[in-house]
């Protein structure tokens, strides 16, 4: 009598930790969510404040990237798949309000390149610096654009603007990195369960 006592209240116990369990993980995963959510919302905002500003009309294809900088903190609080859904989210949604094919693709070739690069940068060498990290998803991001403008255009002479948009690509792409740095910094939480990549 008493074993079979133990047993459901060892059971009941290991119930009751398996829902406790669940709902934590619930909960985590809604302000995982969330924080995607806002994410977004303001790599967006920043991607149609960066259509408002004058551009190197002598550089064709230059951007300063602000909505990089999403990207770049991205993959510090995210796991890949992640950063790659909150990144594809923005090109298209960007691109359906201000774009067009070419422009799509243009954006889906350097942006996928350079998160490609950043993911793996990250996995060999994890505490690298956000301004590096930065520097080089801006040069990847740069070839991948040459690499569709040349496929659309069908000629290669569009990398007689390489050596240009590289150069560039060193001070915006130091510039996102270091300031997504400066926001994981001053993001509100002590608590790092959010920003786990579980």
């Amino acid at each position: 009598m008493r074993g079979a006592r133990k047993e459901r209240g060892a059971r009941q116990g290991a119930s009751a930790r398996t829902r406790i369990c669940a709902a934590g993980l619930a909960q985590q995963g809604a302000a995982r969510l969330t924080l995607l959510s806002i994410c977004l919302a303001l790599s967006l905002m920043l991607f149609f404040v960066e259509l408002r500003l004058p551009l190197v009309a002598a550089v064709p294809g230059f951007k300063l990237g602000l909505a990089n900088i999403v990207t770049v903190a991205a993959l510090r609080l995210f796991r890949a798949r992640e950063a790659l859904a909150l990144l594809v989210l923005r090109i298209v949604l960007g691109a359906a309000f201000a774009g067009s094919l070419p422009a799509l693709s243009f954006s889906l070739a350097g942006g996928l390149l350079a998160l490609s690069v950043g993911v793996l940068v990250l996995r060999a060498v994890p505490r690298v610096p956000l301004a590096l990290l930065g520097v080089a998803g801006a040069l990847s991001h740069n070839a991948g654009q040459l690499l569709a403008a040349a496929f659309w255009l069908g000629t290669l002479d569009v990398f007689y603007y390489a050596p240009m948009l590289f150069s560039l690509a060193l001070l915006t792409g130091a510039s996102t990195g270091f300031l997504a740095q400066e926001v994981l910094r001053r993001l509100p939480w002590r608590n790092k369960k959010i920003s786990q990549k579980l």
